[in-house]
């Protein structure tokens, strides 16, 4: 038996038992065609509406969120991919996870885990993509320049960078996105210190 058809049967006695009807969300990004259009047939078989999620241009303050009651699978395994189900997720929402909070930590996403737990952040937006209108849009929901730019990995403070311009910005979010990263464009706050 496979995982995706334990994984359709479970959510079906789910349906069953309580009732409602519900969304699937699949977060894909490059998984083959055939395992999505799997998906997709046994959705169909059971009645339930099949959505799926393109992790390369999910963008959180446009895509939203997944409703209560509705399901959350990620056969993807890329960072974008994993980036957009942390974001989908919302409280009530059936996934596989053990933990409510496990989805948080597969790949640490701190502002988001830190958001959920209702502490105070500046804004920030996650760089999946170079596309230079979106990020100058941004900009003024990030209240406009100075901006700070962190790289991701954990180096205690090493690779945050204030970028006081949108040519800077745009210039270092290029390389950056070309070397795979996925920086993190943050309101900049005077005189705070690590």
């Amino acid at each position: 038996m496979s995982y995706g058809y334990q994984l359709l049967q479970s959510f079906s006695i789910f349906l069953l038992k309580y009732r409602c009807t519900m969304i699937f969300y699949c977060v894909n990004y490059c998984v083959p065609r055939e395992s999505i259009d799997y998906l997709e047939q046994a959705c169909s078989n059971r009645g339930i509406q099949f959505t799926e999620i393109d992790a390369a241009s999910f963008d959180p303050d446009l895509d939203g969120r997944c409703d209560h009651g509705d399901l959350l699978f990620r056969p993807a395994i890329s960072f974008k991919a994993i980036r957009a189900e942390q974001s989908l997720y919302n409280e009530g929402v059936a996934t596989f996870y053990s933990d409510p909070e496990g989805r948080l930590f597969g790949c640490i996403n701190q502002n988001l885990a830190f958001t959920r737990a209702g502490l105070p952040l500046p804004r920030y937006y996650t760089c999946f993509d170079f596309l230079p209108e979106v990020l100058l849009e941004k900009v003024e929901y990030l209240n406009g320049f100075p901006l700070v730019i962190k790289i991701l990995g954990r180096l205690s403070g090493v690779g945050v960078i204030r970028v006081d311009s949108a040519a800077a910005m745009l210039s270092l979010v290029e390389y950056l996105i070309a070397q795979g990263q996925s920086p993190i464009l943050s309101t900049y706050i005077e005189d705070a210190i690590q």
